[in-house]
């Protein structure tokens, strides 16, 4: 189960936003959290996630055929990963 961000962590993502975004563009989007999200519980995956499924679409539209060594060796992966991923395994 994922733990719980605490008002401080909170306000220190506020401040990085403020800090990287500004002020006024912290605050919008922080007003559309709490519009959209107040009361809710959720879990925000890794960036490994995105990382992870961007490889793998891109895996799938480079694979032609037979392609796997080629594949394994590009991305720094098993021939037996690439399978499961073109493959859906």
């Amino acid at each position: 189960m994922p733990k719980p961000m605490s008002y401080d962590a909170l306000d220190q993502l506020y401040q990085r936003f403020c800090a990287d975004f500004g002020p006024d563009v912290a605050e919008k989007v922080f007003k559309v959290f709490v519009q959209e999200l107040s009361g809710c519980r959720i879990s925000i995956p890794k960036a490994s996630y995105f990382i992870r499924e961007a490889r793998n679409k891109r895996i799938k539209m480079l694979f032609h055929g037979g392609n796997y060594e080629e594949l394994a060796l590009r991305f720094g992966i098993t021939t037996r990963l690439v399978r499961r991923i073109v493959h859906g395994d």
